[in-house]
């Protein structure tokens, strides 16, 4: 028993080593592979009311509503070293839904700027660093 458990270790070892090669080139192949990740964007707009809130039973004077921004125009430009990127063409584009959200996926790590236009509200833009294997939010208030 005991040298079938010392053979059967040889061969593990033999085996092991004579395919080093394929191993290393394989793991090569997949550390090679672009890790990507997604930025979801929420965008929002604060109403201010003058109203009483004692009319409603609070004591505050005022009141506040947050109302999602739906079809408001999102844009992601990849930065380049040194700036934005050169084109001057966004990675990507789209709109907001009904929940004032929308997400981009397999995005590259890296800088990106983030641009929202709301036809309402006007443009607001913000930098964000995006990081391989991460979900990033960042929320717009206008």
């Amino acid at each position: 028993m005991k040298n079938a458990l010392l053979l059967l270790l040889a061969f593990a070892f033999i085996g092991l080593t004579s395919c080093a090669e394929d191993s290393l080139e394989s793991q090569t192949e997949f550390e090679a592979l672009v890790q990507r990740t997604s930025v979801t964007v929420n965008v929002s707009h604060q109403l201010w009311s003058d109203e009483p809130a004692d009319a409603i039973g609070c004591h505050m004077s005022g009141l506040s509503f947050i109302l999602f921004l739906e079809d408001a125009a999102v844009s992601i430009f990849r930065k380049e070293e040194g700036g934005v990127d050169d084109s001057g063409f966004p990675r990507t584009t789209g709109l907001t839904n009904r929940s004032g959200s929308i997400t981009f996926a397999d995005l590259e790590p890296g800088e990106y700027t983030i641009v929202v236009i709301s036809s309402e509200y006007g443009e607001k833009s913000r930098d964000i660093q995006v990081y391989e294997n991460v979900e990033s939010l960042i929320t717009f208030r206008f």
